[in-house]
């Protein structure tokens, strides 16, 4: 299910660290852009889980992205993690548009969990690190603040810091990524059946 937009922003098949197996995917060039297809459910209960794996003062970014075929920006949230111990998820907010939730655990040269328990049929999300808490909100509210869609459709990443940010920071990430799975809570079954980003097989 993964895809890119052209083939020149494919992210590398990496063995320069693995969680399981012996390969994940290295996004770290300023065109690197890919995406994996979450199957365009509105209704359910799944768990997204992936793990991360930083070197020292690397920079990460992802988003989850519930319509990828409406023309307006429709993400549910985003993910950064610049540099050294300043990571953070942008979520919805009604009063102020929207809020940057910070965490302090980091963890780098080393693999750890982001875990997402979305809740579509209860219209409700929660984000966790390292399986501690980080944030939760109402799914259907688009980043800004405004009522929105109840849609799973994709999660990206991209290495292209500087089109996020305000110029200030580098211009690329460097970041792995491994077994990321999405888990249909109430079938108790994975919906990815046998997949494993690392194509290990």
């Amino acid at each position: 299910p993964w895809s890119s937009e052209q083939p020149i922003r494919d992210a590398i098949i990496s063995d320069n660290h693995a969680y399981t197996g012996e390969k994940s995917l290295n996004i770290k060039n300023w065109n690197d852009y890919i995406f994996c297809d979450m199957g365009g459910f509105t209704s359910g209960h799944y768990v997204l889980n992936m793990y991360w794996y930083l070197e020292q003062d690397q920079w990460a970014y992802m988003e989850i992205d519930k319509d990828s075929d409406d023309k307006e920006y429709v993400g549910a949230c985003e993910v950064w993690i610049y540099g050294a111990d300043y990571a953070w998820i942008n979520i919805p907010d009604i009063y102020t548009g929207f809020q940057s939730v910070h965490w302090d655990n980091v963890e780098y040269d080393t693999w750890f969990p982001l875990t997402f328990d979305i809740d579509l049929d209860n219209d409700w999300i929660t984000f966790s690190v390292n399986n501690e808490l980080v944030a939760e909100w109402q799914y259907s509210l688009s980043l800004f603040g405004e009522q929105g869609i109840i849609k799973l459709d994709r999660i990206e990443f991209d290495g292209d810091m500087k089109k996020h940010g305000d110029g200030s920071k580098p211009q690329t990430g460097d970041f792995y990524i491994d077994d990321v799975t999405l888990m249909d809570v109430n079938g108790n079954k994975n919906v990815i059946i046998g997949y494993n980003v690392t194509r290990d097989g």
